[in-house]
């Protein structure tokens, strides 16, 4: 019965210190543009904006989107889209497409690293 008693303990200390671990750390806003044109191939470009606290990445997502999303098309043949968690944009055959995510420092959406 003690055995059980210490192992549940163990256990439930160590939920609780993964759990606020994780909590605590760094999170990334990562925007990932990509470009097509009918011109050429198009482009692919990640940018990171490192944020302490997954509440504040969150905002920072929201509110890059509503600014992303609220600027004035700057001709008639421009068009903005909102889908999701992403914002495309067209303009005389260029599509760029914003694509937000909000995840903990640990994890990379590139995928793995080649060698």
């Amino acid at each position: 019965m003690m055995q059980t008693t210490q192992a549940l303990l163990t256990t439930l200390t160590l939920l609780a210190l993964a759990s606020s671990a994780f909590a605590e750390c760094a999170w990334v806003l990562w925007t990932h543009i990509e470009t097509a044109s009918d011109r050429n191939q198009g482009g692919d470009e990640w940018v990171l904006t490192g944020v302490p606290h997954a509440a504040d990445c969150y905002a920072s997502l929201k509110a890059t989107m509503k600014a992303q999303a609220g600027d004035k098309p700057q001709s008639s043949d421009e068009s903005i889209q909102v889908a999701g968690n992403a914002v495309v944009r067209g303009s005389r055959g260029t599509i760029t497409t914003y694509t937000y995510s909000c995840l903990p420092d640990t994890i990379d959406p590139r995928g793995p690293k080649g060698k």
